[in-house]
């Protein structure tokens, strides 16, 4: 390495005739130095760099020849070689532009236990991640598959979304909170008073079954169960309307425990379905309120044939007080079904059989002499020796000559009695009717 100094002091005098000697000029001229500078002198202690663009870097001691490290690639970057080498052009991993920006994009890195501060968007992948404050904002979790994942406390601001298709599901271990706190007491806690609209709803199953539901499609199932233990409760319910609250400000027209509305997609269409079979302290329905009931449609006891009357009994019908009617032309009798018919087959004191609780008896025309009685025995099953047997004459014959009577009422039978009123023998066929009224003798 050449180089060329000059004296800081420029003389003014002119050279002199001996040319042996050094001249003004001489000293004003530049000298050329030749050969290298070392280190300790400010040089590279080398004549040459070796690489057009290289890096330079320190010799092996502090005064020693700097040294060239050989020009890297674009895929490359340079990385330590330690307290005692050169560093090293290594290839680079992922693909893009190296990053020189304070806030850098990385496309799927791949990071072993790293550290964040601030705000972190979009980290791609991350199989393992321990989150202790901050904010996770537009963030799918478990976008891609489904996997395990803690979260000791996590609280959630706006809307959100759980899953991200019908297939989904969300498993909750504890108890839950809906608007409000949960409680220990209850699995399932759901409170809101923020609700808006003319109708509103604490809680709505609206589901579709589909076409694989061949059995029952259930929108509300209820089963609640006890524990093994040694233990005593008093109530286990369903489905429990308790009546709530109203301010005082407000008014509510019609309050409803339960309300059931038309039901009419079915084949048959049940409003109230209830299999609980009879037994010891066992009831469909128990009301020990004192309320009124009230019931609009026909109605069957005993039975689950459809009703044809207002109250249809298939049974019997006991009260401990009076029943009684207000129909001006109704009243309180038998209905179709209960009647029958017979007729005597050789005179009017031939003996008929008849098991119904009321029905038409005709007899023979054989003759009736004047002022003259003849009885017949009517063997019927439901006649109690305690029960008040009335008959009359229904039609046929001529009116007002009869006198008909019942007597010695049995279990099983009676005898109806015909006289003959008028003073004249008469032959005809007349028509009984006979009514059984149920009596009981304490």
């Amino acid at each position: 390495m050449a180089a060329t100094i000059t004296h800081p002091f420029v003389s003014a005098k002119v050279d002199g005739a001996d040319t042996s000697l050094v001249q003004p000029s001489n000293w004003n001229a530049g000298h050329t130095l030749t050969g290298t500078i070392d280190v300790a002198n400010g040089g590279t202690g080398r004549a040459t760099g070796t690489t057009a663009y290289a890096l330079i870097a320190t010799g092996t001691t502090a005064t020693g020849a700097q040294q060239t490290l050989a020009n890297g690639a674009t895929t490359e970057i340079l990385v330590g070689g330690g307290a005692a080498a050169l560093p090293v052009w290594t290839t680079a991993t992922g693909s893009g532009a190296p990053v020189r920006a304070n806030t850098p994009t990385l496309t799927t890195p791949v990071l072993t236990n790293p550290s964040f501060s601030g705000t972190t968007a979009n980290m791609g992948t991350v199989t393992t991640i321990d989150i202790n404050g901050g904010t996770i904002d537009g963030t799918v979790i478990g976008g891609a598959a489904s996997a395990a994942g803690t979260f000791t406390a996590l609280a959630s601001t706006g809307n959100t979304t759980l899953g991200d298709a019908t297939t989904d599901s969300v498993t909750v271990n504890g108890y839950v909170g809906i608007g409000g706190a949960p409680s220990t007491q209850i699995g399932l806690r759901l409170i809101s008073a923020a609700l808006t609209g003319t109708s509103q709803y604490g809680m709505a199953s609206v589901i579709t079954g589909t076409s694989s539901a061949t059995t029952q499609i259930i929108a509300y199932d209820s089963y609640p169960q006890v524990a093994d233990a040694v233990f005593t409760v008093t109530n286990v319910r369903g489905f429990h309307a308790r009546s709530g609250a109203k301010g005082a400000s407000a008014t509510a027209t019609n309050w409803h425990g339960v309300y059931i509305d038309d039901q009419n997609q079915g084949t048959n269409n049940f409003g109230i379905t209830s299999l609980v079979s009879s037994g010891a302290n066992k009831w469909f329905i128990f009301s020990s309120g004192t309320a009124n009931s009230a019931f609009a449609g026909n109605t069957r006891f005993g039975a689950t044939t459809a009703p044809t009357s207002t109250v249809d009994v298939t049974g019997s019908v006991a009260a401990t007080t009076t029943i009684l009617s207000s129909g001006a032309t109704s009243g309180i009798g038998y209905t179709t079904g209960a009647g029958g018919t017979v007729t005597q087959l050789t005179s009017k004191a031939t003996g008929v059989t008849l098991n119904r609780c009321t029905g038409l008896i005709t007899t023979t025309a054989d003759a009736l002499a004047a002022n003259t009685t003849t009885q017949f025995t009517l063997t019927n099953s439901a006649i109690a020796a305690t029960d008040t047997v009335s008959a009359h004459r229904q039609s046929g014959g001529t009116a007002v000559a009869y006198e008909i009577d019942v007597d010695s009422v049995a279990a099983g039978s009676c005898v109806i009695s015909i006289r003959n009123r008028t003073a004249g023998s008469l032959s005809e066929a007349i028509v009984i009717r006979f009514s059984i009224t149920k009596g009981v003798s304490a």
